[in-house]
C-alpha cells in the first residue's frame, strides 16, 4: 500500500510517504526493497468539483522526466516512511500535481507496483477562469470571446475579494 496523510500539499511542504508491504498470506514483507520515482506537472485543473475551470500558470517550466527519490528496505513490520522534498523548480507559484510511482520488490524479484497522486494547492483561495467556449476549438474569430472567473479555496468553496485586477492579452 502506498499513502499519504495529507490530502493535498502547501507551498514549501514536503510528501509525507507512508508505505506498508505484506505477503498475501499475511506476513509483513520485512525487508524488502522499495524504489520510487516522483514527477511534477502544472495542474490546471486540481479541482475535480470544477471541471472546466483553469487555475494557475501553465507556463511554469517543471522537469520533464520523472525523478528517483527512493531506494530503501521496509522495516521488521513491513512499513516504510519518507518524507520527500519536491524539486526545486516547483516554486509554488500555481497548483501542481505530483505523482509517485513506487515498486515494491518481492524476494525473487517481481515487482508489486503503486501509485499515488496529491495536488500542491499553493494559496488559502485561487482565481479560476471558466471559458464561455469550447477551449479545445478556442473563441470564433472576430467574436468576442467570454469568460468566467470566481475566486475558491482549495475545497472549491467560493472566496470572494473586492478589487482583483485582471489583464487579458490577446494573441
Amino acid at each position: 500500500e502506498l499513502d499519504s496523510p495529507q490530502e493535498r500539499l502547501a507551498t514549501g511542504e514536503p510528501l509525507r510517504l507512508d508505505v506498508t508491504g505484506a505477503y498475501l498470506y499475511g506476513a509483513p514483507a520485512a525487508g524488502n526493497r522499495f524504489t520510487a520515482r516522483m514527477a511534477v506537472a502544472v495542474e490546471q485543473h486540481p479541482l475535480a468539483s470544477m471541471p472546466g475551470w483553469f487555475f494557475g500558470d501553465p507556463t511554469v517550466s517543471l522537469p520533464r522526466d520523472a525523478s528517483d527519490v527512493v531506494d530503501a528496505g521496509l522495516d521488521d513490520a513491513g512499513r516504510l516512511q519518507q518524507t520527500l522534498a519536491l524539486p526545486a523548480e516547483v516554486r509554488g507559484d500555481t497548483p501542481v500535481s505530483v505523482v509517485v510511482a513506487g515498486s515494491l520488490y518481492e524476494t525473487g524479484g517481481r515487482t508489486v507496483n503503486r501509485s499515488l497522486e496529491r495536488v500542491l494547492w499553493p494559496a488559502d483561495a485561487l482565481v479560476g477562469l471558466r471559458p464561455l467556449f469550447d477551449d479545445a476549438e478556442g473563441s470564433d474569430a472576430n467574436a468576442r470571446a467570454g469568460f468566467e472567473l470566481l475566486r475558491v479555496d482549495a475545497d472549491g468553496r467560493p472566496r470572494p475579494l473586492d478589487g482583483i485586477e485582471l489583464k487579458l492579452v490577446r494573441e
